[in-house]
């Protein structure tokens, strides 16, 4: 199917290299479109006017989320491990919102470590996920090792649109470490380094300045490069590029 097609579009560069060292297929075939963010807010709303807070629990608390799926392709068990690491952190909170797979064996070794700092929430309603992912200060992502050229998770790009700093325990040459690093919006830490993802959330629970210079710069480069309309634009481009080639 890869070598009958004109063209192939992928979603992240990690993935090009995939299909060319795997499957031998021409680079100029290959088409890079990155993904796009589902919530489209004009501005990032600042945690503390999220109505969630309150009913949360998390004023006065430097809060640190998960939100999305808790599927095959993502070590949530690495993260419950690593709010267990940081549970003398008082006034340091994680929220962990969606379902999946994982979820539940995950909030079994949560119980079993005695970890008392994670919320655990249900996924929110599509008109209430701006407001949901604007409730923390820095967001998590999970992308298991050797996942490198076969997933993008989607989530990064909810993310850069609330203006959160992102802190991501992803392999180091995949799509979601290149955005990172080209935009300096987040850290990345290699999957299965608990103490290193550790270290990256407590250096930004005492430089919240940088919290707020990184979140700044997820949400210029969200409208820049990740809106609907920009990943519309790049698409209508190269599909009206095929069609006036076979007149």
């Amino acid at each position: 199917a890869y070598r009958r097609a004109d063209k192939l579009f992928v979603l992240g560069r990690d993935m090009l290299q995939l299909l060319e060292k795997r499957y031998e297929l021409d680079s100029t075939r290959t088409i890079y479109i990155p993904h796009w963010s589902v919530v489209e807010p004009t501005s990032p709303k600042p945690i503390g006017e999220s109505r969630f807070i309150k009913t949360w629990g998390i004023e006065g608390k430097f809060t640190v989320q998960y939100s999305g799926n808790m599927g095959l392709w993502h070590d949530i068990d690495s993260l419950v491990s690593v709010a267990h690491i940081l549970q003398h952190e008082i006034d340091l909170r994680f929220v962990f919102i969606g379902d999946g797979i994982r979820k539940n064996a995950a909030m079994k070794l949560a119980a079993s470590l005695g970890v008392t700092n994670i919320i655990w929430k249900d996924f929110s309603p599509i008109n209430d996920l701006n407001e949901s992912l604007s409730t923390c200060h820095v967001s998590i992502i999970s992308l298991r090792s050797g996942l490198e050229g076969v997933a993008v998770p989607c989530k990064l790009y909810g993310i850069l649109a609330s203006g959160r700093a992102v802190v991501a325990q992803v392999p180091a040459n995949s799509e979601i470490a290149l955005t990172i690093e080209e935009n300096n919006c987040g850290i990345i830490v290699e999957p299965n380094n608990h103490h290193g993802l550790a270290q990256a959330l407590l250096h930004l629970k005492y430089n919240q300045q940088e919290v707020s210079e990184m979140g700044e710069n997820a949400f210029s480069a969200y409208q820049a490069k990740y809106t609907v309309a920009s990943a519309i634009d790049r698409l209508d481009k190269h599909l009206t590029t095929r069609q006036l080639s076979t007149k």
